[in-house]
C-alpha cells in the first residue's frame, strides 16, 4: 500500500474561456483528478457544483475540494467542464505545491492556462492548494522524494526545480572577453514540454 498525501483544494474561478468564440459564463464545473495509472482506477475523482452564474462574467466557485493522492503523483488534472462536455484542461504539477521548502500547511495561490482539445489556449483557471497535515504517510515533508521534471535531480540538500546559475567565460581570439552570469536550462526539461 502506498502513502497517500492529503490535498485542499478550493477552486476559485475561470477567466476568459470560451466555447466556439463565445465566452461561457454558466452551467460549467471543475472535474478534479489525478495522473497515476494504478491508482486511477479506484476513479479517485472530485467535481464542484455547477455555475449558475459567473461574477464579473467569470465563472466564479470558491468551492473546496479535498482528496487524497499517493506520494509519487506527479501532476493533478483539472478539467473544466460545459453540460456534459469538457471544453478545457491543464495538468499541473505536483512539484509547484510539494517540496521545494514550503512550510507545512502552507497555501499555494495557482493560476494555469487551460488548453482546449486542439491544445489552443482557452482560459485561465485559479486556484489555491493546501497540503494537509504535519506528516504525510508517517514520512516527515523533507524526506519526500518529488519527481520532478526530467534533467533534473533531485536532492533535499539542494533545490533541483530552478535552472544552475554558473560563472562563464568566452574565450574568442585567444583572448577572455567577459566574465558573465549564465542561467542554464537542461535539455532535458525543454523536451518533457514542447
Amino acid at each position: 500500500m502506498c502513502s497517500l498525501i492529503s490535498l485542499e483544494i478550493k477552486i476559485r474561478y475561470v477567466e476568459g474561456l470560451t466555447l466556439g468564440k463565445k465566452p461561457i459564463r454558466k452551467n460549467v464545473f471543475v472535474i478534479l483528478s489525478i495522473e497515476n495509472q494504478i491508482y486511477s482506477q479506484n476513479n479517485r475523482q472530485v467535481s464542484t457544483g455547477i455555475c449558475e452564474e459567473g461574477e464579473m462574467s467569470n465563472p466564479t466557485w470558491n468551492e473546496k475540494l479535498t482528496m487524497t493522492m499517493p506520494i509519487g503523483t506527479k501532476y493533478i488534472i483539472l478539467d473544466i467542464c460545459h453540460k456534459t462536455k469538457s471544453i478545457a484542461t491543464t495538468r499541473v504539477p505536483t512539484s509547484d505545491f510539494i517540496g521545494n521548502y514550503t512550510p507545512q500547511n502552507y497555501v499555494h495561490f495557482l493560476s494555469y492556462r487551460l488548453r482546449n482539445s486542439y491544445d489552443e489556449p482557452n482560459g485561465i483557471i485559479n486556484f489555491c492548494v493546501n497540503v494537509k497535515g504535519d506528516k504525510f504517510g508517517g514520512q516527515s515533508e523533507q524526506n519526500i522524494k518529488v519527481n520532478g521534471i526530467s534533467g533534473y535531480r533531485s536532492s533535499y540538500e539542494e533545490s533541483s526545480y530552478l535552472p544552475k546559475v554558473c560563472n562563464a567565460t568566452s574565450n574568442i581570439d585567444g583572448r577572455r572577453r567577459c566574465n558573465d552570469v549564465v542561467v542554464g536550462v537542461p535539455n532535458g526539461w525543454f523536451d518533457t514540454w514542447h
